[in-house]
């Protein structure tokens, strides 16, 4: 016999004592999924009160409040394992207590979308960062004969020389480590079709796997250009083939761009990737992800239009820059102070600074360190 499940009213007649979408959040908890100590019930409550006011009046620092609570809860459960079923299992129950207990109304379905999105977005973001440690550490405990094969051939795969571009500098730099490989950067110039293709990718992934994949990144996400309608395009496809083709434990996080000499336009893809920074004078702004990282998820990507101005950088670099440490991380803020102290440079000088800095401040690199720096000059004469 079905046991009758109780009712309880609409939120937004419940008083602020009752607890309806905490109640029922975990009650829609599959048995797949551990029950809540006491640290994820102080996490969930603390979300479903944050619910209950952004449906009521949706905001910017609520939302921002909603991330930082969601990537927390979502931290904690994963505990730097691969917990993946668990977090889908409490998105999962979130989603069926919010559209059981919340009355619908063309007002609060979009918040409702757009609070659901927010946790989702957190979740698969700590499941990722989290993902992306562990492989690192991992491939840090075992270095092999066939891995420092696999950097040499990787080696011979980035651009013998950059094509000169009319009106633009760009240069990119790769200083392997003895430990790890994945890094890749390319810069390939289209005229007859008025496009600059430039790329970095670094992939996460176990020993020789990883390495080997440079190849198959650089080939495939090249091969989607022709016919490609935007960047966004080429990034959709290669991450298509990617989640198909490739194993679970190796992702790629992706800068992406088409440059447009003429127009002084470029078009930003950014698959999961930190940092990419737009600097313009000593104002630096980083460049937030348009998309997840590549191989896990099928998915969407969006793109970033930016006119440029002579003297403006586009600068991307791997994590082996910002996590070089000493007794703490190199970090963002101190690339961005390297780039402010040398932007009149040439992007090569650019490069070769934030090398020059980063060993200074670390020693040996202990991961690949890769960059790629586009710096606008004045126009050509016509």
């Amino acid at each position: 016999m079905e046991t009758e499940v109780p009712y309880i009213p609409d939120i937004a007649s419940l008083p602020p004592t009752r607890d309806a979408l905490l109640e029922g959040w975990q009650a829609a908890l599959p048995e797949s999924v551990p029950a809540p100590d006491e640290r994820v019930y102080r996490y969930m409550r603390e979300l479903s009160f944050l619910s209950r006011d952004f449906f009521a009046q949706a905001d910017e620092f609520l939302e921002n409040d909603i991330r930082a609570c969601a990537r927390a809860l979502a931290m904690y459960l994963l505990d730097g394992k691969d917990k993946r079923d668990w977090i889908i299992g409490y998105r999962d129950a979130l989603q069926t207590s919010i559209l059981r207990h919340v009355r619908l109304s063309p007002n609060v379905t979009g918040k409702i979308a757009r609070f659901l999105d927010a946790v989702t977005d957190e979740f698969w973001s700590a499941y990722s960062d989290q993902f992306r440690l562990k492989v690192r550490q991992q491939q840090r405990e075992t270095l092999t004969q066939e891995l420092r094969l696999a950097k040499e051939i990787q080696a011979r795969l980035l651009p013998k020389r950059v094509p000169p571009v009319p009106g633009f500098d760009i240069e990119g730099r790769l200083i392997p480590a003895s430990e790890v490989g994945g890094d890749y950067w390319s810069c390939k110039y289209y005229e007859q079709d008025g496009i600059v293709t430039v790329k970095l990718a670094d992939i996460a992934g176990h020993g020789i796997a990883a390495a080997m994949l440079v190849s198959a990144v650089k080939f495939i996400s090249g091969g989607w250009y022709r016919g490609a309608d935007s960047a966004a395009d080429v990034i959709e496809n290669t991450n298509r083939v990617l989640v198909k083709e490739t194993p679970a434990d190796i992702l790629v996080t992706m800068f992406y761009g088409w440059l447009r000499p003429e127009e002084r336009t470029i078009d930003i893809v950014n698959a999961g990737h930190h940092p990419i920074l737009f600097c313009r004078s000593e104002n630096i702004q980083e460049i937030p992800p348009t998309g997840p990282v590549l191989g896990l998820i099928q998915s969407q990507f969006k793109e970033e239009r930016y006119q440029l101005e002579t003297g403006d950088v586009i600068f991307c670099c791997s994590d082996g820059v910002i996590e070089a440490r000493r007794q703490e991380p190199f970090g963002t803020e101190r690339l961005k102070e390297v780039l402010r102290r040398h932007r009149d440079l040439s992007a090569g000088e650019q490069c070769d600074a934030v090398i020059h800095a980063v060993t200074r401040f670390a020693g040996q690199p202990q991961d690949d360190i890769s960059m790629i720096a586009i710096r606008v000059l004045d126009p050509p004469s016509r």
